[in-house]
């Protein structure tokens, strides 16, 4: 059996454009976020923007990468990395 990644993730809901009458703000806001969720057995994951206009900005161990297109992350890696992070931030001011 070859090794494999385990990825989770969580993500959250669009913020409503308007604040619908009879739920308190308190409600509004607990619902947002979602379960994690759990893919196994992924031998290989790339990265990449959804438009292909669009470089990424990668930070790795400290050191900052601008204008990558994609990258990717192999179970096949030869080092002592157990977890590694990775988080995706969207503009939300257009939507």
């Amino acid at each position: 059996m070859s090794p494999s990644l385990t990825m989770t993730y969580v993500t959250s809901e669009k913020k409503q454009k308007m604040m619908k009458f009879g739920k308190k703000l308190k409600d509004l806001q607990s619902t947002k976020m979602i379960e994690p969720q759990a893919i196994t057995g992924i031998n290989r994951l790339v990265c990449t923007s959804k438009s292909h206009n669009v470089e990424l900005k990668v930070n790795v161990d400290g050191q900052e990468w601008d204008n990558v297109k994609f990258f990717q992350i192999s179970s096949q890696w030869h080092t002592h990395i157990k977890h590694f992070p990775l988080a995706l931030f969207s503009d939300t001011r257009n939507t």
